[in-house]
């Protein structure tokens, strides 16, 4: 065999070993995560107060394995309208004293965020009811007065999306991080979430 053919064989063979590592990175990465473990605020909700330095508290998360609850409560601000937005991920902070100004952000993240603080009566997860077709409603709980105190899709940059809200000592926030869907399937990405307490 000539040289020069020996070399071209060679040259072909780790051009195929290239393609076929990057054809099953591809895969793997398509796979998607698991479910993140704040997931569902029923049963992951992140506290934010164990975790905040300075009154900062600052989360990455991958969404793309992330779900909806049933009874996730409805964002009125997604701009496909009112639903329980997909990949839905939680936060609960509780506020310490009266006045305190929280600030959310997802500036960062690579897909389009939809941003919701809540609040509740008894300080337990907000919930909602999506009636599908022929009436695709969607209502918040009146039972443990699901209120959202706050709501925001692309006003941070590119997609992402920033909230604020002033609230009292002792008062639980619930705070939704989806992708908005309005109620179809999302993909997901990497959130980026931050959250502040009397930002300056």
């Amino acid at each position: 065999m000539r040289k020069s053919t020996l070399t071209l064989s060679i040259f072909a063979a780790l051009a195929l070993c290239l393609l076929m590592a990057n054809f099953q990175t591809s895969v793997v990465a398509q796979r998607g995560a698991p479910p993140a473990p704040n997931d569902d605020c029923f049963t992951g909700c992140i506290n934010v107060n164990a975790v905040e330095r300075s009154g900062v508290a600052r989360f990455r998360s991958d969404t793309t394995g992330a779900t909806r609850n049933t009874m996730d409560p409805c964002i009125s601000c997604c701009f496909f309208g009112v639903g329980q937005n997909d990949k839905s991920i939680w936060f609960c902070k509780t506020v310490g004293a009266n006045n305190t100004v929280v600030r959310v952000t997802t500036a960062g993240s690579d897909y389009d965020t939809v941003l919701a603080i809540w609040g509740t009566s008894d300080g337990t997860c907000p919930k909602g009811t999506f009636v599908p077709a022929p009436t695709s409603t969607c209502t918040n709980s009146a039972a443990n007065g699901t209120t959202e105190l706050a709501c925001d899709d692309d006003s941070g940059p590119g997609l992402t999306s920033e909230a604020l809200v002033v609230a009292n000592a002792s008062k639980k926030l619930f705070i939704e991080v989806a992708e908005c869907t309005r109620t179809a399937n999302g993909f997901g990405g990497i959130a980026v979430v931050t959250i502040s307490q009397n930002p300056r």
